[in-house]
């Protein structure tokens, strides 16, 4: 029996920046069409497209014209979908981090700010110590809702600024799509990859969140978008590129810095492979230099000459407080799994939870949130996700041990999952305390977790074909449950 998914090349997406283009109208129109519909509508909205692009994945699939093309292609639309329907139907208060009040020192005070003044904060109290490009772009965007809406307030114009991590959770799909092409991922290990990016719960949370989270984490994926085409054509075009999404990244927000290590190791492994080319290469570096760090480091500058703040400052807080674990025993926070726990309350409890673990199963479908609807998926929706992440990480130690896997994509993926696992595990250890172990802190992984995926998938056709037919369909039912599963909760 033929497949029906046709053996052909994915086609490539539209080059350059209309894919970016596209996605911010497409935003932009539904959020001045339906921001103020019901709940239920906008919901009942979504359920009617995806069920739509199922019934189209069904027709093509009957008349044997279901290319891999097009199951990318409604792949993508579906990710989309949930991202934006999430968006509009989540009002930018109710599951935000730190958002605090218009005249505080939180994120709402920090955009209404910019917003009102025009300026940057005269302060770091708060979360004002945080670098301005997200909360400038979000006031930004209020702005120029505000000038269409004139009679409304504060609160109306604050909604628009979840386009900003809107536009960055949709455009992330992207550039993930491109960067999984540009290290060479074939049809199948893409077909692996992305719908398990297009469906993660975490994008379409923070796609409604108005911090820095979502956006330093596109910014990151485009510094590894623009390593690899840096590596593959050494110009001046790519390195400039690539200096300034860095920058971006760090004044975002400074843990976008730990793209830079990566980076620094790409330059290595070419100026080792290309050593007849230093002049050229230090050319490019000293270019690198002198755009990449007075862009990403000006902030911190700033605040270090205005209040004395120390590079890598985190907030203090008290260990006397409601969400300090240091309490518990390293071996409960982190040598133990009890998986009893993701069943006894599917949702993280900040002020309760202590192991990092199972902390992190549950933040990564739901965030620090309870939902109230929905409840019925929520277990599936566990398990589903505990066997995707053994899976992937099974995968990561398989590629990564395997000589015969291209040692770029070894290098990019191992070294993005252990720099954030790396720092994450640093970060709980100096500051024991609920927040901190929330997943928005190394959603990255989730791009190096999706590729492994995909390059295992990969080289068990290649080298075990028998095997593969038999465990790689296992697998895309899985991922596909995953999907179905992740889509009802977030749209009951």
């Amino acid at each position: 029996m033929k497949y029906a998914v046709q053996k052909k090349c994915i086609k490539h997406m539209n080059g350059g920046l209309w894919p970016y283009i596209g996605i911010a109208g497409i935003l932009a129109v539904s959020f001045l069409l339906f921001n103020h519909f019901p709940i239920l509508w906008i919901k009942i909205g979504m359920a009617s497209i995806l069920i739509g692009l199922g019934i189209l994945l069904v027709i093509w699939y009957a008349g044997r014209r279901l290319s891999s093309a097009r199951l990318l292609t409604v792949i993508f639309a579906a990710g989309l979908v949930l991202r934006i329907g999430y968006m509009l139907y989540t009002p930018y208060a109710l599951r935000g981090h730190d958002i605090g009040t218009f005249f505080g020192y939180q994120n709402a005070g920090y955009i209404t700010t910019i917003f009102l003044k025009g300026q940057m904060p005269s302060t770091n109290i708060g979360m004002f110590y945080h670098p301005p490009v997200a909360f400038f772009l979000d006031a930004v965007v209020m702005k120029g809702y505000a000038l269409l809406t004139p009679g409304k307030g504060l609160s109306a114009w604050m909604e628009a600024a979840k386009l900003v991590p809107g536009f960055a959770s949709c455009a992330l799909l992207v550039v993930c799509l491109r960067f999984f092409r540009e290290l060479g991922l074939p049809r199948r290990a893409m077909l692996i990859a992305m719908p398990i990016l297009a469906f993660q719960p975490t994008f379409f949370i923070l796609s409604a969140s108005i911090n820095n989270d979502m956006l330093m984490i596109f910014f990151v994926g485009l510094s590894l978008l623009y390593t690899v085409k840096w590596y593959k054509q050494q110009t001046i075009k790519n390195i400039l590129i690539l200096a300034v999404v860095i920058a971006l990244a760090i004044t975002s927000k400074a843990s976008g810095g730990l793209a830079a290590l990566l980076t620094a190791g790409i330059f290595l492994m070419v100026l080792l492979r290309q050593v007849g080319q230093k002049r050229k290469l230090f050319a490019q570096f000293s270019l690198f230099a002198m755009v990449c760090l007075p862009l990403g480091l000006w902030y911190a500058v700033r605040n270090r000459v205005l209040f004395g703040q120390s590079f890598g400052y985190v907030l203090p807080m008290s260990t006397e407080g409601p969400l300090y674990v240091g309490g518990h025993s390293l071996v409960s926070r982190f040598l133990s799994f009890p998986i009893h726990d993701l069943f006894t309350n599917p949702f993280c409890n900040p002020y309760g939870d202590y192991n990092l673990w199972i902390y992190l199963v549950k933040c990564s479908l739901f965030g620090e949130f309870s939902f109230d609807s929905a409840r019925l998926f929520a277990a599936p929706l566990l398990v589903l996700n505990l066997i995707l992440i053994v899976l992937s990480i099974a995968a990561m130690i398989w590629v990564l041990r395997a000589k015969d896997m291209p040692r770029l994509s070894r290098f990019l993926l191992g070294g993005l999952w252990l720099l954030q696992m790396g720092s994450f595990l640093v970060f709980n250890f100096k500051y024991p305390f609920g927040c901190t172990m929330d997943f928005r802190y190394i959603v990255p992984t989730l791009i190096a977790g999706a590729g492994f995926m995909g390059l295992a998938a990969d080289r068990m056709r290649r080298l075990y074909p028998e095997a593969a037919r038999r465990v790689l369909p296992v697998v895309g039912c899985l991922i596909a449950a995953f999907a179905i599963v992740s889509a009802l909760f977030y749209v009951s």
